[in-house]
């Protein structure tokens, strides 16, 4: 299979530092056998190191081909704004992802510590809460509620949490 063998020439050139060629090797691959994911993701592994805006123009593609994977690619591409500090550019894939992978918890986290780093406590919280609701909450979770319930001198709801987080992990520290 000619698409293979490109590709593995691809991996042979990434391995000796080789970048651009590989990245034009892979394309070459990706044009023979564009539903190889294995191919692809070898591709956007690379690209991500070397061109990430060629890579998030390649992640929205590769998203509109395959709907079913776009909440897994808006997180993918949330991680590269977060890897150059777009903390808003992150924000808008995260909340794309938490609507098309609502089961996951990493939309809901990244987005806490977003706004934990901005020093937006409600948003953060709004976001802990919501891992909550949808069922996805640990005791660690449960605790960083419980806390920001005491930031806001809302005790009887920051013992709720305290307790909820004890009761799902007793021998959790944080608990």
């Amino acid at each position: 299979d000619e698409a293979a063998t490109v590709s593995l020439y691809a991996t042979w050139l990434w391995s000796k530092g080789r970048f651009n060629e590989a990245l034009s090797s892979y394309e070459k691959a990706i044009e023979k056998d564009p539903e190889n994911p294995e191919t692809i993701f070898k591709y956007i592994t690379l690209l991500t190191s070397i061109d990430s805006d060629k890579a998030v123009a390649f992640l929205k593609e590769i998203s509109k081909k395959y709907p079913k994977m776009s909440g897994l690619i808006s997180l993918q591409i949330a991680d590269l704004y977060i890897t150059h500090n777009d903390y808003d550019g992150a924000i808008e894939y995260l909340k794309q992802a938490q609507q098309k992978t609502p089961f996951m918890p990493e939309p809901y986290l990244a987005l806490a510590k977003i706004y934990e780093s901005k020093g937006q406590t409600d948003e953060a919280l709004a976001q802990y809460l919501k891992l909550e609701d949808a069922g996805l909450a640990d005791a660690d979770t449960l605790t960083k509620i419980g806390a920001y319930y005491v930031l806001k001198r809302e005790k009887p709801l920051s013992i709720e949490y305290f307790l909820k987080a004890k009761k799902l992990d007793n021998s959790n520290p944080s608990a």
